[in-house]
């Protein structure tokens, strides 16, 4: 009997399983698409802002990008020494000129005494440095224990005038501005401690492309020539960023440099 109803148990029928009536879960999908165009959203929002921005900021943007790239050129700026900046005499003017090699000349009938230079295309891009500007000197420059900076040496010729009607003179104005990339073509220090060269109207001044001293990273010279005789002038850079100049080598040179003082832009001849 009881082997009779195992065997009814074994044969007897098994219900097969059933699928689940749940019904099927369609959300699923459509939060996956909401998130899609959210986050799509949020995208196009943030392109949006930057374009925004980029629009607003792109002329300072560029501006600053324009003078820290040429402030870079400034700073490296490494002509020949034997490189003519300035001269005087009127048969060297006529024949720079010649050369179209970028000279410019002063005009006929100015005032100032005739003469013809070579302006360094890059420091045209320094804000404030005029578009044709005169210079003797332009190079990097670090005094003891301070950071980079741009050193120029800008020059001026002017006759004197009521002051002294057989003379004229060379004004060395430094100007010092700031070497770092965060501050590109900032000035930090102008025309103090002005020399100049003091002129006969029969004398004629001529200088050449300044050096920057290979081993000592405050100093530079400038090479000159009075009438042929041969001078040479020196810079430093200092302390508080001041500029100083002194002749070095050349009798007239030596006999012919003033130092502005307090009182202007003139002293005693």
């Amino acid at each position: 009997m009881p082997r009779e109803a195992s065997r009814v148990s074994c044969t007897s029928p098994v219900s097969a399983p059933t699928e689940s009536t749940s019904p099927e879960l369609t959300y699923a999908p459509r939060d996956r698409w909401r998130w899609r165009l959210s986050r799509r959203y949020v995208i196009a929002g943030v392109l949006a802002a930057v374009a925004i921005g980029a629009w607003r900021w792109s002329g300072e943007g560029v501006r600053f990008a324009r003078t820290a790239y040429w402030s870079r050129h400034c700073m490296r700026h490494a002509p020949p020494s034997d490189q003519v900046v300035f001269e005087q005499d009127a048969g060297e003017i006529g024949r720079l000129m010649s050369l179209q090699a970028g000279y410019h000349r002063s005009r006929p009938g100015e005032e100032d005494p005739p003469h013809a230079w070579l302006p360094p295309a890059s420091y045209a891009f320094i804000p404030q440095a005029g578009w044709a500007p005169r210079v003797g000197f332009m190079h990097g420059r670090r005094a003891p224990g301070a950071g980079s900076r741009l050193v120029v040496i800008e020059l001026h010729a002017m006759r004197h005038g009521k002051i002294s009607a057989d003379r004229h003179t060379v004004f060395f104005y430094p100007r010092v501005f700031s070497g770092s990339l965060l501050a590109p073509g900032t000035e930090v220090r102008r025309y103090e401690t002005t020399a100049r060269i003091s002129l006969g109207n029969d004398e004629r001044l001529r200088l050449y492309a300044g050096q920057a001293h290979p081993t000592d990273a405050a100093r530079f010279t400038i090479d000159c020539a009075i009438n042929g005789e041969r001078g040479t002038i020196e810079g430093r850079l200092g302390a508080e960023d001041a500029v100083t100049l002194r002749p070095l080598t050349g009798e007239k040179l030596k006999a012919a440099w003033r130092v502005v003082g307090a009182r202007g832009w003139w002293d005693e001849d």
